[in-house]
Parts: C-alpha cells; sequence; structure tokens
C-alpha cells in the first residue's frame, strides 16, 4: 500500500514537470472516506461516524503570477486540460457566497467547464473571496487512485487536496474548521445541497479508528476503534454515481424535504425555533423525544404535500419557500414528507449512538444497524427475481402500530430500529449488498456516500474476506460482464500537505 502511494505521488509529479516544464512547490492529498453511520443527516445537524479509506487524492501545485490556473491531469483521456483566467470570472464580491452560486451568472460558468474542473475553480473563486481578491495564477496537476462517482467522495477530496495546496501556497495556516468551511463551501458551485461532513472526515481521521464528528456546528465528539479482527470491503457497482442535473435534482429536493418538514414542525410547535432549532435536536440532547412522541408528530404531518399546499399553510414565509423550490422540481406527487423525515431521524439516532457499540465490542448490534440504514435507501430486493421493494408504509394505522408498540418498550419500535424511505440506492447496488450479507462473516453492508449508484461496504471478519470477495466475483460482476472491481480497507492517515520549494 505504501509502495502504491509512493509510485502515485511519483505519477503526479513526473506528470506536472512535463506538462509545465518545472516541478510543483507543493503536493496535497486527501483520502476518500467512508461513512459508517450517519448517511444523508450531516445537513440536518446528525453526527457521522468515519473513516478514511487509504486511497487518495493528489494536488500538485506552482504558483504562475498571472491571472491564469492551468489544470492538467494524469488520465488526459478521461480529464482534458483546461485553462481558466482568473480576471474572466465570476467574482463574489461582498456577497453571500451561497447567494453567489446560485446567481444567473455562476449558473451559466458552472455549464461552460468540464465537472472536474468546475471542482478546481469552485476553490479559487471561493479562496479569492476569502482572502480579499489576491488569488494569482497556479498550474496545478491531479490524479490519484480513488475512483470516481463511486460514493467515496473524490470531489470532497479533490475540493480539499486544492484547498490545502491554495493556503500552503498562500502562507495561510487555517485551523481544521477554517479549512472545513473553505471545501465544503467551495463545492456549493455545482449546484447540490450538501453537507461538510466529508472534509471533517479527510482531515480529522486517524488510523484503526472511527472518528465521531458532531456537524452544524463541527466537532470531534469521539475516536473510537474500530473492531479488531475485521476489515471493511469496498465493491464498485459501476453505477456512476453521478452528480449531473438529473442526479442533481434528486439530491436536492430530498434536503428539500428536510427543511419543509422544519417549516411545518415550526409552525406547529413555534417554541421549537429556540429549543430544536436542527432535527437533530428531536432525537438527541437535553430536547429529545422518546420513540412514541416521534410517531405522533410523525403522524401530524402530512404523508405527501405539494407545492400549492405549502404556500397556503403559511409554514413560513414565501420567499423561504421559493428559495426551497430553486434548486430542484418536485417529485412526482408531492415531497414525502414521513418517509424522508422518519429516515433521517432514525439515522441520526443511530449515528449518535455508535461510538457506544464500538467501545463496547456490540458488533451484533452494529451489522443490524447498517443493514437497516441501506434499508432506509434500498429500492430493490431478491426474491425469485429482483423486484422493487419499499418499506412499509408510514400511513396512519401504522404510525398508531408503531406509537402502541413504544408505549410498551417494544425493542422493534425503537427509533434506532426504523428505516424510513430515502430511496437513494440503485438495483445494482441493492445487489451487492444482498450478496454481501448472504455470506456468513459479514456483519452487515450498505450503499457509500450520497447515493445513486457508487460503492457499497461491508463490514467483515478477516476471515470471511476471501469468499465474500469470491462471491461478488461470481455472482456481481461476471454474470453483468463488469470488471471486478472489489478491495478491502482498514481505516488510514487523513489529509495532508507538503512543500518542495
Amino acid at each position: 500500500m505504501v509502495q502504491r502511494q509512493r509510485l502515485m505521488k511519483e505519477k503526479i509529479i513526473q506528470k506536472f514537470t512535463d506538462r509545465f516544464g518545472r516541478a510543483p512547490a507543493v503536493l496535497a492529498h486527501a483520502p476518500g472516506r467512508i461513512n459508517m453511520m450517519g448517511r444523508h443527516v450531516d445537513h440536518q445537524g446528525g453526527d457521522v461516524n468515519m473513516l478514511a479509506v487509504n486511497r487518495y487524492i493528489y494536488v500538485a501545485a506552482a504558483p504562475r503570477g498571472d491571472s491564469i490556473f492551468r489544470f492538467t491531469n494524469i488520465d488526459p483521456q478521461g480529464y482534458a486540460d483546461y485553462e481558466l483566467d482568473l480576471r474572466k470570472s465570476p467574482h463574489c464580491g461582498d456577497r453571500d457566497w451561497y447567494d453567489f452560486v446560485d446567481s444567473p451568472e455562476v449558473i451559466e460558468f458552472r455549464q461552460s467547464l468540464p465537472l472536474w474542473c468546475l471542482y478546481l475553480a469552485g476553490v479559487i473563486l471561493r479562496m479569492n473571496r476569502e482572502f480579499g481578491n489576491t488569488l494569482s495564477g497556479l498550474d496545478i496537476c491531479c490524479g490519484g487512485d480513488l475512483p470516481p462517482a463511486a460514493g467515496l467522495s473524490s470531489s470532497s477530496a479533490l475540493s480539499l487536496s486544492m484547498v490545502l495546496a491554495s493556503c500552503e501556497l498562500l502562507g495561510k495556516s487555517l485551523d481544521h474548521s477554517h479549512l472545513i468551511k473553505l471545501s465544503s463551501e467551495s463545492e456549493k458551485i455545482i449546484g447540490l445541497k450538501g453537507g461538510t461532513s466529508d472534509p471533517a472526515a479527510m482531515l480529522a481521521s486517524q488510523p484503526d479508528s472511527v472518528v465521531q464528528l458532531g456537524c452544524v456546528p463541527f466537532s470531534l465528539k469521539g475516536v473510537h476503534p474500530f473492531p479488531a479482527g475485521h476489515r471493511i470491503i469496498l465493491a464498485n457497482s459501476h453505477d456512476r454515481a453521478a452528480k449531473g442535473e438529473n442526479a442533481r435534482n434528486g439530491y436536492n429536493w430530498r434536503v428539500a424535504v428536510y427543511r419543509i418538514s422544519k417549516l411545518i414542525l415550526h409552525q406547529q410547535h413555534p417554541e421549537w425555533k429556540a429549543t430544536c432549532p436542527h432535527l437533530r435536536d428531536l432525537v438527541v440532547g437535553p430536547n429529545a423525544l422518546d420513540p412514541a412522541a416521534v410517531y405522533r408528530l410523525l403522524l401530524k404531518l402530512p404523508i405527501k404535500i405539494g407545492r400549492d399546499e405549502l404556500l397556503q399553510s403559511n409554514a413560513g414565509d414565501g420567499n423561504e419557500l421559493e428559495d426551497i423550490f430553486s434548486s430542484h422540481t418536485m417529485p412526482q406527487g408531492g415531497y414525502p414528507v414521513r418517509d424522508i423525515l422518519l429516515y433521517g431521524l432514525a439515522e441520526m439516532a443511530r449515528s449518535c449512538r455508535l461510538g457506544e457499540l464500538l467501545q463496547e465490542g456490540d458488533l451484533e448490534t452494529l451489522g443490524a444497524w447498517i443493514r437497516l440504514s441501506h434499508d432506509g435507501d434500498r429500492v430493490s430486493r431478491m426474491g425469485e427475481t429482483r423486484t422493487p421493494w419499499r418499506p412499509t408504509p408510514l400511513d396512519n394505522m401504522e404510525l398508531e402500530r408503531l406509537i402502541r408498540r413504544a408505549e410498551k418498550s417494544d425493542p422493534a419500535a425503537a427509533l434506532e430500529n426504523q428505516t424510513g424511505a430515502y430511496a437513494c440506492s440503485t438495483e445494482n447496488v441493492d445487489a451487492l449488498v444482498d450478496l454481501c450479507d448472504s455470506v456468513d462473516g459479514c456483519l452487515g453492508s450498505q450503499i457509500l456516500g450520497a447515493g445513486m449508484g457508487g460503492c457499497i461496504m461491508a463490514l467483515v471478519k478477516e476471515e470471511a474476506e476471501e469468499s465474500i470477495t469470491q462471491k461478488l466475483l461470481t455472482d456481481y460482476y461476471e454474470p453483468r460482464k463488469f470488471p471486478g472491481d472489489v478491495w478491502s480497507v482498514i481505516p488510514g492517515k487523513g489529509a495532508r500537505v507538503q512543500r518542495f520549494i
């Protein structure tokens, strides 16, 4: 593994030298990340439980002294060279960054750049705003062994590496919170409404550990031991977790459901604006509700709601709703409020307590929670054939049943044991998960990242690694004529930057 990383660094430096006729001044790298628990909830204040994988994205850079940024990549077939002139690019000035990235000029700018260059441009524009329009041009070479569009957050690794390289060249020594803010905000240029957990994890990760991070605001809440005698298997579905217009719409309307839910809840309970400003406060902390109260809360919410009904409901003012609506088109039939909210609240309850399970060595419950978490994203299940699947509909009858069982302290009604329905998986991802879960020695498996393709992770006993890998090669990759793409990892080091000149 160390040898592979050394060779990759040498390859990046050689490509930089060949392309630009000089050596780079700095080389930054950031790892891929795995979120063991806390998917789709960081932007609502939920905890995440992260570990770094020992595959990386690298950014080599050197100053130019003008306004030109030249981008090259060690994979020229997949990522063509590009040149950006900062003088001809949009300038944020004193505007709010979030208003700026949603402005017509940035939307037009977004459409003019290759996607991989857009992440770099986002960092350049955000850094330029941060440091008073003092940024000058750079020559930049990128690459790595972290697969793109696989749910391992290669895009965040690229953005964070660019931030670290730029700060080193500018002589700026920033704390983790500041680096996380710059990196996560720069990614907003592509039009996704995500959170801060990925760069936070890449900076805070430690070998052989799972790092529990609080979000909104960022905090390091604990470092927990990775289970001894276990490994994580990663398997690529070859469904690319694309971030084009259709995927952005799917990501963004789901995040919008959280915001809509909070508006309705604050309308129903005005006092919660102070005591529960984030959705996580409903299930974590001093004002947390018991499970029966959560299900009663859901009972008062619509199963689905449309835009016209929202505008007539006085839940928030019209400007706030229009801001929510602006990032996406409404899903067919309306926003599935109960499904999304129950998924989020259950995932936040699980992610808050995951550290306890790791500290206690309760791997049976850990595996069950991983499987439940994936079921919240699941879209299919294998019977005689693979068929569409979703959890039990959250109609009034089902919620009343949960309330009765929760009042009797039935473990099956515990919030951690619910799935909701976020539904960001794919049939191929579900197939990988089901194959892993069918083999003895797999504690649990789930989709990675924001979903809609990419990789899965399986927590497995070391002695089961070979049999699970062979199962995937034989029953998933070979029948589909996909190249086998399975590897195992243990938690590795976080992001770093190295200066040469």
